[in-house]
């Protein structure tokens, strides 16, 4: 009959993915502390987990009225108007969010990621670095041997431009090699070792380097005055969608092209191919 306990025991299952227990224990404790917003707000995130997402907004709203000052519950119910496109709805809650934790950098992401969806991501670029900072961070920073880029002019300067996330969103962001080497007075683009050869067939100005090989030996890459993660470069010059380079950019290999066009026909007894593209 603790309430203290049954909200640990409760958070616990939570964490391990163990949400239908989490849920249980959650309303013992809601039940011996139906005001709880602490509670409250446990059990929304819960059945946001169990995929009741409706649901969870009323739990949310309803810590909220039990504490107008408990800024995780305003976070969360802006991850609710944000995941159902209530974006104005979604920026309210985040920046009574902030104003009540200011120190909480994911408050400060997830109302970054509701500005960009609104096509403004130069606004809010450098809150949106604070993947790389808060706490249940799964972006792992570079440590290079020079200055992180800060939004100051690439003129005169030879930057080096590493992508970050999996092999999509490399691919997705390459778009903007050619954009942005005319702005550096040199550049050098650092990714995935399986995308080297058909970024360097793509972009023959470009120096490109494998991630492991560029970590491994910043010699090879040489003197560089900025380092800047490719996502931070594309969101400080984006202010429209039409910023977006709609020229294509990749270069496949026309031998291994051949070669896998003539195994899949053979496969395919003579139906149409069709590829499948994604984007994130």
């Amino acid at each position: 009959d603790n309430v203290s306990a049954l909200d640990q025991i409760s958070n616990y299952l939570y964490a391990i993915g163990r949400w239908k227990e989490a849920e249980k224990y959650c309303r013992k404790s809601l039940d011996l502390e139906p005001n709880s917003a602490k509670a409250l707000n446990n059990m929304g995130r819960i059945r946001q987990m169990r995929g009741d997402l409706d649901g969870s907004g009323q739990w949310f709203k309803r810590a909220t009225t039990k504490a107008p000052d408990f800024g995780d519950a305003y976070n969360n119910l802006g991850n609710f108007y944000l995941y159902t496109d209530k974006i104005r709805e979604a920026i309210y809650h985040f920046d009574r969010a902030i104003e009540l934790k200011p120190e909480v950098l994911g408050f400060r992401f997830n109302r970054a990621i509701a500005i960009m969806s609104l096509g403004n991501p130069a606004e809010v670029w450098r809150d949106h670095r604070a993947r790389f900072e808060k706490s249940d961070n799964k972006v792992a920073a570079e440590d290079w041997p020079c200055p992180r880029w800060n939004g100051e002019s690439l003129a005169h300067k030879r930057a080096l431009i590493w992508a970050e996330q999996g092999i999509g969103d490399q691919v997705i962001f390459s778009r903007y090699a050619a954009h942005f080497s005319s702005q550096a007075q040199t550049q050098v683009f650092v990714c995935d070792m399986r995308l080297v050869s058909l970024f360097q067939r793509s972009f023959p100005t470009v120096p490109v380097f494998a991630r492991e090989d560029a970590l491994r030996n910043t010699d090879e890459i040489g003197h560089v005055d900025v380092h800047v993660p490719v996502v931070d470069l594309v969101c400080a010059a984006i202010n429209q969608p039409s910023d977006i380079p709609k020229v294509p950019q990749l270069i496949p290999d026309q031998d291994l092209t051949t070669k896998l066009r003539a195994k899949y026909l053979g496969q395919s007894g003579g139906r149409p191919l069709i590829g499948i593209s994604w984007r994130s």
